[in-house]
């Protein structure tokens, strides 16, 4: 029977079989579109095959154009969410007045078309990527939605025929099954991943322009991702059995081979991955669990990112696939550390979470009934603790004397100097990472009487480690001309602990200070920063010098 359909017309079958399924008694329709799909969604074939795709394309028209069938099924669009989904460098809008989340954006089409006059906005590139969250009342205020959102209900739509996507219910589930088993086949250790996905873009691009269809397709969508019983009757065989079983046999060894990964970890972290409860919750039970396991295996690409980012408009798919993405974090973060990409795939990461966690409701959701701090918390211990290197007291000080020399400032009295931001930015976002960060937390053990020797002993190895950095740049009482710093964390260190000390530990001033040579040399540099900022030294770089400085002495007048 299938030989004999695979030998006529595509758009006549797919007529034929659409008007068999339509009937009351469609037996013969289902078992004959089984049968067909059996030959064309054949696994075995190669993954290069466009004869499959033009198949499905056909079959899901039920015997119209495709193109066509496109336009018809967008005249039912009854999303309420514009959910434009872009890539990293894409230009979009954030409107702090409208936005109820810090992290919404609007795609251009939404923020032109809403009303925004006097609203504090901005335009940005986006780093990572993002998606219009234009239409969600959970992250914006409806009074920020462009006339297309605002107007848009279900109401306005007229009903979608029962039979129009009718032939998409009985293809699709067949169709992602078989992306799946391609996955599951080419996902050893062996293979080269980029090639496996080059070579199923085609049939992943064809779900995302699925997507693009509006909510009607959506939701059919969303029905087959999530359906369990559909799921497992495709993995126990129903069809294809002699193929299915082998493939089967395979993902579950993949699956214990990424688990296996995760030894030797500590045991407290060891009991939490291996909970009996995060074991169940990789036990994939829908296609939508599944194929977000593959993305990760296969360290997000690009192209599955965005395909399942398209779905989230659809509330009821949303909800799902952030219960599933919480449950596969652990094994998200761990890929992430293993990757040869991290940079890329920690951007992709941070585009799927920003959509999910903006909405407050369904955060907090998920952070009660899916132990999503607990997992947070664990995973971020484990990646800690996996590269803990011995660092004492005495370490963290040899090591600040360095930050001093980055971007040291020198006037240039000849020639213009180019503007360097990068320069400047990263010299401060570094003293700001290494030093001033981790002295916050030192000071938060300084409040009490009971630590006054761990006090002591800052403020000892501060001065101590200030009378090296002095040696090594040849300070004695006079600094070096036409040249300064804004970076001064031994310095910041030793005021702050000696604040503490005398403020909340009831410590005597006079038994923490130094000689007064040595309380004149630590008063040079940090008194150079206000000449610096009221001297006409600055016209040569005055982003460079004259920001910083008037920041710094603002900093030392408080």
């Amino acid at each position: 029977m299938a030989a004999s359909l695979l030998r006529r017309d595509k758009k006549a079958t797919a007529a034929h079989l659409k008007a068999d399924l339509n009937r009351t008694d469609n037996t013969s329709g289902v078992r004959q579109l089984q049968e067909l799909l059996d030959s064309v969604l054949n696994p075995e074939k190669p993954a290069t095959d466009t004869e499959a795709l033009d198949w499905c394309k056909c079959l899901i028209a039920g015997g119209e154009g495709f193109e066509e069938f496109c336009k018809t099924v967008r005249s039912y669009d009854n999303a309420t969410l514009c959910g434009l989904v872009w890539t990293a460098n894409f230009v979009a809008y954030r409107c702090r007045t409208c936005g109820i989340s810090p992290c919404m954006s609007l795609c251009a089409e939404c923020f032109n078309n809403g009303d925004h006059t006097g609203h504090d906005f901005n335009m940005f590139r986006s780093q990572a990527g993002g998606a219009c969250d234009c239409g969600d009342s959970n992250v914006m205020r409806e009074s920020g939605f462009c006339r297309r959102h605002r107007l848009r209900t279900g109401e306005n739509v007229p009903s979608i025929p029962r039979d129009l996507l009718l032939m998409s219910e009985m293809v699709l589930p067949r169709f992602i099954m078989c992306i799946i088993q391609y996955l599951r086949e080419d996902s050893s250790a062996e293979r080269d991943l980029q090639k496996v996905l080059q070579q199923l873009e085609p049939q992943i691009s064809f779900l995302e322009e699925l997507t693009k269809m509006g909510g009607a397709m959506r939701t059919v969508m969303t029905k087959i991702l999530t359906n369990q019983q559909a799921f497992k009757e495709l993995c126990m065989g129903k069809y294809l059995l002699h193929y299915t079983a082998g493939i089967e046999q395979l993902h579950q060894e993949t699956l214990m081979g990424l688990i296996k990964r995760y030894a030797p970890v500590p045991r407290s972290i060891f009991c939490f991955i291996f909970n009996p409860c995060i074991i169940e919750s990789l036990k994939h039970k829908c296609f939508l669990e599944e194929l977000l396991f593959w993305t990760i295996k296969y360290e997000f690409p690009q192209k599955m990112v965005t395909f399942l980012l398209n779905m989230l408009p659809d509330q009821d798919y949303k909800i799902t696939f952030t219960k599933t993405f919480v449950q596969h974090y652990a094994f998200i973060m761990k890929t992430l550390m293993k990757s040869h990409e991290s940079d890329t795939m920690s951007n992709r990461i941070v585009h799927i979470s920003v959509q999910l966690f903006s909405n407050e409701e369904l955060a907090r959701h998920v952070t009660e009934e899916c132990q999503l701090l607990d997992i947070m918390v664990t995973v971020l211990l484990y990646m800690m603790e996996s590269c803990l290197i011995k660092s004492e007291l005495q370490g963290k000080c040899r090591f600040s004397p360095h930050v001093p020399s980055m971007n040291l400032n020198k006037r240039e009295l000849n020639e213009h100097v180019e503007f360097e931001s990068q320069t400047y930015y990263a010299a401060f976002a570094a003293e700001l990472e290494a030093c001033a960060q981790p002295m916050w937390g030192l000071l938060s053990h300084c409040k009490v009487k009971e630590t006054q020797e761990y006090t002591k002993t800052v403020v000892r190895y501060c001065l101590e480690t200030l009378q090296i950095w002095f040696d090594a740049i040849g300070f004695i009482d006079e600094p070096a001309p036409n040249q300064v710093t804004f970076h001064l964390p031994l310095h910041r260190y030793y005021a702050m602990f000696l604040s503490k000390a005398v403020k909340c530990q009831g410590l005597d001033l006079d038994s923490l200070l130094p000689d007064q040579e040595m309380l004149m040399k630590i008063m040079v540099h940090p008194l150079q920063i206000p000449g610096v900022a009221f001297a006409q030294v600055t016209i040569v770089r005055p982003p460079q010098v004259c920001g910083p400085a008037l920041t710094t002495y603002g900093l030392v007048l408080l």
